[in-house]
């Protein structure tokens, strides 16, 4: 009859807004646990990434140290070479046109083995 078709079909709505409920429930439920899985992996990356960019300026900071250590030395040397010309203890050039003074010589491997020091 007509009711029981009608009380049949009231009876499988009822069972699919059940089921849709159901589903609707798991759905949320996913949706949550995706949700804090993808809000624990940014926080991972964040913290991860800044440690990285710490230590990556920790290193600069310490080599831009070394090099300004070594520019400094460069130009200590540079006008102790300058004040030593000046004051003739080096001779620019004997009389056969070639230096005669070591101690150009010497000051310039000590630079250079300061500013290989300071760089390595």
């Amino acid at each position: 009859t007509f009711e029981s078709k009608l009380e049949e079909s009231l009876i499988q709505i009822d069972q699919l807004r059940t089921m849709l409920g159901a589903q609707r429930g798991d759905l949320e439920e996913k949706l949550r646990s995706q949700d804090a899985a993808l809000h624990h992996n940014l926080s991972s990356l964040k913290v991860d990434t800044d440690l990285k960019i710490k230590q990556q300026h920790r290193t600069m900071q310490v080599s831009l140290q070394s090099l300004n250590s070594s520019i400094a030395e460069v130009i200590r040397a540079q006008e102790r070479l300058e004040e030593e010309i000046q004051s003739g203890s080096i001779h620019r050039e004997s009389s056969d046109g070639l230096e005669e003074e070591p101690a150009v010589w010497e000051a310039i491997r000590r630079l250079d083995l300061k500013v290989l020091e300071n760089i390595g």
